[in-house]
């Protein structure tokens, strides 16, 4: 469900001026709040995906009060049963299953992640391009897409050449860059992907481009809130932060992130983070009530140190910590990419990363990356 709406007051800078928040009630009596978000001039939106079938009513609530476009005594939609043949539209969005170890759809049908790694995909493609991609990866039986959703160290701007958000003390959002994102948001889950994208790339080049890194921890989290008010009424699973370092000193800031993003209020689709090469961040944020899986990057290598991590930390060590969450590897050896021992990885220790990972845990799903697809 969508809705428009159209503000009464022009705001200098609208996402640091002003919040809208929905509340929406189900036919239980439950009560959701979801974000509006600005869309140019002054179109506000929000968006939801009802859980429940029947009617909904909605109240929508503007931090400046004198502003009577944004603040809407109440309204409805009636949330009806899907009769098509999408299997994710079916089946409904992906949740924990009961022991806490995998994936499975909202009827509980069983959900065994098969990702494909295309960071820069749903950036630099065209419209034609990024369908034709999802349509061979569906052939191929993959079911999830990780992607990233702003400019980062791999690519500073979108194929128009435009930025998510610009500044960093002080960002603002460039809606039209999201507009051209959202036919990749749609196209994803009508081709039947659920989707894997990263909020804050936390791996940055002497340009400071990725905003995980970057960004005070308050920009950060306006940002991510942004882009979770966008879409988060999508089929998606999130990676709160893309390569980053999360442990010690630095899981403060993260935890920050997580819970100002993900508060229980407004939290809708499972959340994570994906950690840097051979990095274990968990043990420090198991207690995190906004964390639902765990994932690790085993690396691109083929020395014996990967080899050995590969199979005796990462998802080996992972699916022992409590609470329970699934595990899975998010990126093993690229195919072609040269490895850490400047050899060039083959299928072969594709294959073997991929099993060490899927034969060592209970594994939740597992990931694959082709160095001549993700830039």
């Amino acid at each position: 469900f969508e809705e428009s709406m159209i503000s009464s007051k022009q705001y200098a800078n609208p996402i640091q001026d002003v919040q809208v928040t929905v509340t929406i009630t189900d036919p239980l009596g439950k009560r959701k709040e979801v974000e509006a978000f600005w869309d140019g001039f002054s179109v506000w939106k929000f968006r939801y995906m009802p859980r429940v079938l029947g009617p909904h009513t909605f109240t929508v609530k503007c931090s400046d009060a004198s502003n009577p476009g944004l603040n809407a005594p109440g309204d409805r939609f009636v949330a009806v049963e899907y009769h098509g043949d999408n299997e994710l539209a079916r089946h409904g969005p992906i949740v924990l299953s009961e022991n806490r170890r995998y994936f499975q759809h909202a009827d509980g049908t069983p959900f065994f992640l098969v990702s494909d790694t295309a960071w820069n995909g749903a950036l630099l493609s065209d419209d034609e391009e990024w369908v034709r991609y999802l349509k061979e990866r569906k052939a191929q039986k993959f079911n999830t897409i990780q992607f990233v959703t702003t400019q980062w160290r791999a690519a500073y701007t979108d194929a128009e050449g435009q930025t998510a958000f610009k500044g960093i003390d002080e960002i603002s959002i460039n809606p039209s860059f999201f507009q051209r994102l959202d036919k990749r948001f749609a196209a994803l889950n009508e081709q039947g992907f659920v989707g894997l994208p990263v909020l804050l790339w936390a791996l940055t080049s002497a340009k400071r481009e990725s905003p995980g890194e970057v960004l005070p921890r308050e920009q950060a989290a306006l940002l991510a809130r942004y882009i979770v008010a966008r879409y988060d009424a999508y089929d998606v699973l999130w990676f709160l932060g893309g390569d980053g370092d999360y442990r010690g000193d630095k899981a403060e800031r993260w935890m920050y992130l997580g819970r100002e993003v993900f508060p229980p209020s407004r939290k809708t689709n499972l959340v994570s983070l994906h950690p840097r090469g051979m990095q274990n961040p968990w043990p420090g944020l198991v207690n995190e009530p906004w964390l639902d899986f765990l994932n690790y990057q085993t690396g691109h290598g083929s020395s014996g140190q990967k080899w050995k991590w590969n199979a005796t930390e990462g998802t080996a060590s992972g699916w022992k910590l409590e609470p329970t969450r699934p595990v899975f590897d998010s990126e093993p050896n690229y195919e072609n990419h040269t490895s850490y021992d400047k050899k060039v990885i083959d299928a072969y220790d594709v294959r073997r990363a991929s099993w060490y990972s899927l034969l060592i845990a209970p594994p939740a799903g597992i990931t694959y990356g082709a160095h001549g697809v993700w830039p």
